[in-house]
């Protein structure tokens, strides 16, 4: 079976991996699409009692929920001088970019975060993860709240209120 040819990288599946071609190794975002719902339904009395079928099994549902209510109706500025970049002293990956350190974010946990990433992209964001290389939680994406996670060193500056 060719790996690139599963459902996880097909352009019409429910769970989606970005890449903007930059030197990061790992896969830098990726987002979920939380009204998809996998409810398997059997022809027969038959196929139940066969066991599992070889139909493919999409990715768990993300266990948080996302907030209420959307975020703020204001895009902040990233001259904010509540704005942090490299907070938490800078940290080097492989003598290049600096990065958000893990313990300057974990304070915007369960709270609206305003993200710029370092690739020119920004979002608000609701945080339901941080861990010492990457956070998820909520986007904030066409009106709606979609799960998504991101590399932390993707990440070149943050806001939260």
């Amino acid at each position: 079976m060719d790996f690139f040819n599963n459902d996880y990288f097909n352009p019409n599946s429910h769970f989606r991996f970005y890449d903007d071609g930059s030197d990061i190794d790992e896969v830098g975002e990726y987002e979920v699409d939380v009204s998809f719902t996998y409810a398997p339904i059997y022809e027969s009395l038959e196929e139940d009692m066969r066991g599992p079928s070889d139909r493919p099994v999409p990715p768990p549902p993300p266990v948080n929920t996302p907030p209420m209510a959307p975020p703020p109706s204001f895009n902040p500025s990233k001259n904010d001088p509540k704005a942090k970049t490299l907070a938490g002293g800078p940290e080097t990956f492989g003598g290049e970019a600096k990065a958000v350190s893990p313990t300057s974010i974990r304070p915007c946990l369960f709270r609206y975060t305003y993200i710029w990433q370092n690739n020119g992209r920004s979002y608000w964001a609701y945080l339901t993860s941080v861990d010492r290389y990457s956070v998820s939680g909520w986007r904030w994406m066409f009106y709606r709240w979609v799960y998504f996670g991101i590399d932390i060193r993707r990440i070149d500056t943050f806001i939260c209120y």
